[in-house]
């Protein structure tokens, strides 16, 4: 079992840079060997505000397309998606939405 390792950085920009760089040298890798693969990362949390960083070899975005029906992008968007929704709800307000999720819509 892998134990996370959670990396805290100044300010949300920092980690932006820091993910960005590493995709830069992930897909120079993968370019330089000629695997066939994808890389895709999401946000962590709500704190982190980079676009989802998608990777993919051209055999890769076939396979996506053909078996799940949607480009890569898609996917990633999709994948980025799986927060929990929350349904509106306006009897209890308060005490259904606001507490339990913490937010004010």
């Amino acid at each position: 079992c892998q134990s996370r390792v959670k990396i805290v950085r100044a300010n949300p920009k920092a980690l932006q840079k820091d993910v960005n760089a590493t995709f830069n040298i992930m897909q120079n890798e993968v370019t330089r060997t000629g695997l066939e693969g994808m890389y895709l990362a999401i946000q962590g949390d709500v704190e982190q505000y980079h676009e989802p960083k998608l990777f993919y070899t051209s055999k890769v975005a076939s396979f996506i397309k053909d078996v799940l029906g949607m480009e890569p992008k898609r996917f990633a968007l999709k994948l980025e998606s799986l927060e929990k929704r929350v349904v509106m709800n306006y009897e209890n307000y308060e005490r259904k939405i606001m507490e339990t999720y913490s937010i004010a819509l």
